[in-house]
């Protein structure tokens, strides 16, 4: 018998269900029950404790093909529910004859319209983060200061945060209200990554031609008060758990713990154990395909794997955006430009169905189309660079030898990723918790060099061909890298987040009446 049932929602982008279902494995390794709501089904079986129910928070487009056992239809759930209904009914129909329902973990994306449903019913509640540590904590210290306590500098040094992570007034205007759940009721946020103050992310004008006054219906006056941001969302949660370690973001979730006041727990990076296995030198590459769903792609991993093999260690630049945002056309021609004339091999992974943005971070919604043209790259650069649109093998391409370096929007999966492979970065944030971490790359870590930094002005190629120069050359950057890998993530899952994945399920386990459990079977499966 398992130790108990855990829920785990997740929110519906690749870089927030990925790292949830690593932690369902988790669990499931340490013999608890997990039910893991996604919104789509995996590719792959996963371990069988893990109960899959699909929801309809899904992105447009066919989910993959699942190959596992089909979800359990045990409870009935109506086809095409969302999130908020599974829930709902998960908790609803718990049988009193099962391992107890010990905890829900909300992705906290969701946490807004999801933690009410489990307090409202008495379970207890814990929020997932799965970006940065350092995102929280600054986005967190951004609602609390002032305009008036930037320094002459204009910047703010945040008591208990290193002073390299010192807040400056964009950094202000850019704290905003939670990106809400797809399918939720209310009214539509702001599109993603604005914020509420005036400056270059404040709340978005009308559509062109639509007038706004007291005949229109709409409101008028000031914007309505934000909804909680951040920590804000988390206060009925018992605690708090984070997609990365102290190795990597100790004073992070130091402030964090002490701002929150209640348990903060690093349990990450939530990767594959594939991952592990590269990184600990048991096997060579990473192969994506066995682990992560294939989309449609122009070249298939074993065509991405023969050109690597074809170019010599520690040569290739990666690029690659993501698969949701990306620059607009005017800065890919010139992104395009640079790689060109930069006379360096490299990988560019371009996905179409991206949310383009101006250089100032703000969503493009017309844009030509004609700006930009991968394929007239492709064929003046030759068998030089790889150019791939759609899916591309991230994980094969950061842990073979030919790749040096990689030009990256700094996402925290891809992050953490290049992080772990030791391949030292060149930072073009975009929106959102990337632009921290670009900061702790390039900042507190000193793996990466600044290509793009905070000032939203538009990309030119000869920023470009520098930064690619500079990135290539510099040996220093690569040791600490390659060192960085080595301390953090050599040995395999962090021992400090399985020993915080121990300590939370005693943190809960102490919360149910004696007796409830007949006796545990932890073991970890890294």
């Amino acid at each position: 018998m398992s130790n108990g049932e855990i829920i785990i929602t997740t929110f519906s982008h690749s870089g927030h269900v990925f790292p949830a279902t690593e932690l369902a494995i988790q669990l499931a390794s340490r013999n608890y029950q997990v039910t893991l709501i996604l919104p789509s089904l995996p590719s792959t079986p996963l371990h069988p404790l893990i109960r899959i129910v699909q929801c309809s928070d899904a992105p447009p487009g066919p989910p993959p093909t699942h190959t596992g056992p089909p979800p359990d239809p045990h409870h009935g759930l109506p086809k095409g529910s969302s999130t908020k209904d599974i829930l709902a009914q998960l908790i609803d129909n718990h049988d009193p004859s099962s391992p107890p329902l010990l905890c829900v973990f909300i992705d906290v994306m969701m946490a807004f319209q999801l933690i009410p449903v489990c307090t409202e019913r008495g379970v207890p509640v814990a929020s997932l983060f799965t970006s940065s540590a350092c995102d929280t904590a600054l986005v967190h210290a951004a609602t609390h200061v002032k305009e008036k306590d930037l320094g002459l500098d204009g910047s703010v040094i945040v008591p208990g945060l290193p002073e390299e992570m010192a807040l400056s007034m964009y950094n202000l205007s850019r704290v905003g209200p939670p990106k809400q759940m797809p399918g939720s009721a209310g009214p539509p946020p702001p599109p993603l990554g604005h914020g509420l103050m005036g400056g270059p992310h404040a709340w978005p004008p009308p559509p062109p031609g639509l007038a706004i006054g007291p005949r229109q219906g709409l409101h008028v006056g000031l914007p309505p008060p934000p909804l909680p941001v951040g920590l804000g969302q988390t206060e009925d949660a018992i605690a708090l758990l984070f997609n990365t370690c102290t190795d990597l973001e100790r004073p992070f979730l130091d402030y964090i713990a002490k701002e929150a006041k209640k348990p903060i727990f690093g349990v990450g990076p939530l990767l594959p154990n594939q991952f592990w296995n590269s990184v600990t030198g048991s096997t060579s590459l990473i192969h994506d395909e066995s682990i992560r769903p294939k989309h449609d792609s122009t070249h298939s991993e074993r065509d991405v794997l023969n050109w690597l093999e074809s170019k010599q260690p520690h040569s290739v630049i990666y690029v690659s955006f993501g698969s949701t945002i990306t620059p607009g056309d005017v800065e890919l021609v010139e992104l395009a430009a640079g790689l060109e004339q930069s006379n360096q091999a490299f990988i560019w992974s371009i996905q179409h169905s991206a949310m383009k943005h101006d250089p100032a971070g703000l969503r493009v919604h017309h844009e030509e189309p004609s700006l930009f043209d991968p394929d007239d790259l492709a064929n003046r650069v030759g068998d030089r660079g790889l150019v791939i649109r759609g899916w591309a093998p991230q994980l094969l391409i950061l842990s073979h030898r030919s790749t040096a370096g990689f030009l990256t929007h700094c996402g925290w999966n891809s992050t953490v990723e290049a992080l772990g492979c030791g391949i030292p970065m060149l930072t073009w944030p975009i929106r959102g918790d990337q632009i921290y971490n670009a900061r702790l790359v390039t900042k507190v870590l000193k793996v990466g060099h600044v290509l793009k930094a905070e000032v939203r002005e538009a990309i030119k190629k000869e920023q470009v061909i520098q930064g690619i120069q500079k990135l290539m050359s510099d040996e220093e950057i690569r040791q600490r890298a390659k060192a960085m890998s080595k301390d953090v993530f050599g040995k395999g899952f962090p021992q400090s987040s399985a020993d915080a994945i121990d300590a939370f399920l005693d943190f809960i386990d102490g919360l149910m009446p004696r007796g409830t459990f007949r006796g545990k079977e932890r073991s970890s499966a890294n």
